[in-house]
């Protein structure tokens, strides 16, 4: 069975910063649900973390990029995101690779077909509830059992907020917001630090996302600890093999067809209802939202 969570919102707000020392970092687990954790410093009794179980890991952006985005400047922020995370100062064991472009900008993990982890702009409306306050969500599909991320596919609600990527100008910062969302992708949920990427709590037209925190830093390798020797040759291609193309259009293989599962492709269900699919995995949502300021 898989379930879709909420990994808890984002809201943009700044609160007062702990100390520096404290492990506040927290990484989404099995058991997850919205505001479960009091603490973050350890993972439930039961419950598995959820991490990637291989040493490198591809992703993709959608061929069709954002209209309000120049696409190079696009590709040039996200890769820079993921490199945030790579090259972190413990030097974590996971490698991230960027593999072109996408003609899939569905949600989607396919048991029986080949797979992308995609970027892709919501331009013309954001699908998900919360269109007002949303500005990004990623979806992360892995086993219950054993916490092994799948798949994960980060949306970018370019429908109600104009993303900003300079040093100048700084509404809603492209690189901040992303940043923060591939610490979801690589299995981290929201950190108590301040500080942190990972901090619940933003403000709008800071640039305090793009750098990684000593508290962001331990949570990623905690996850991924480092490589004892040099890295393995890396290899980004995902379970069930790569294509670009959503699991009803690829002609890479006779069983494509047999991908698509009823529930799985395309977006979640809202409400975070529960749903049976093949393959024993969960699928757990992790969002970013503005800042609601009270008058």
């Amino acid at each position: 069975m898989r379930r879709l969570l909420s990994l808890a919102a984002v809201a943009f707000a700044a609160l007062a910063l702990g100390p520096r020392d404290a492990v506040a970092f927290c990484r989404s687990t099995t058991c997850d649900s919205p505001e479960i954790f009091a603490q973050c410093d350890m993972v439930p009794a039961g419950c598995e973390p959820l991490e990637w179980r291989r040493t490198c890991v591809g992703w993709t952006l959608h061929e069709a990029g954002s209209k309000k985005i120049p696409f190079d400047i696009a590709e040039l922020v996200i890769e820079e995101s993921f490199l945030a995370w790579q090259n972190a100062f413990c030097g974590p064991g996971i490698q991230l690779q960027y593999l072109g472009k996408a003609r899939c900008g569905q949600v989607e993990y396919n048991s029986l077909a080949g797979n992308a982890n995609v970027v892709v702009f919501r331009d013309d409306q954001w699908p998900h509830e919360g269109a007002d306050h949303n500005i990004a969500l990623t979806t992360v599909t892995f086993d219950v059992k054993t916490g092994e991320i799948y798949d994960a596919d980060i949306e970018v609600n370019t429908a109600q907020f104009d993303l900003t990527w300079d040093s100048t100008t700084i509404n809603y910062d492209f690189l901040s917001i992303m940043t923060h969302e591939v610490g979801h992708f690589l299995g981290l949920s929201h950190s108590s630090n301040a500080e942190a990427t990972m901090y619940r709590h933003y403000d709008v037209g800071s640039t305090v996302f793009r750098d990684l925190h000593d508290d962001d830093d331990k949570g990623i390798c905690a996850a991924y600890p480092p490589f004892e020797t040099l890295p393995p040759e890396c290899n980004p291609i995902p379970r069930h093999g790569f294509s670009p193309d959503c699991s009803a259009n690829q002609t890479e293989g006779q069983c494509s067809a047999a991908g698509a599962v009823e529930g799985a492709p395309g977006r979640p269900p809202s409400g975070f209802t529960a749903f049976l699919l093949a393959g024993g995995a969960l699928a757990a949502i992790g969002r970013i939202e503005r800042r609601r300021r009270r008058r």
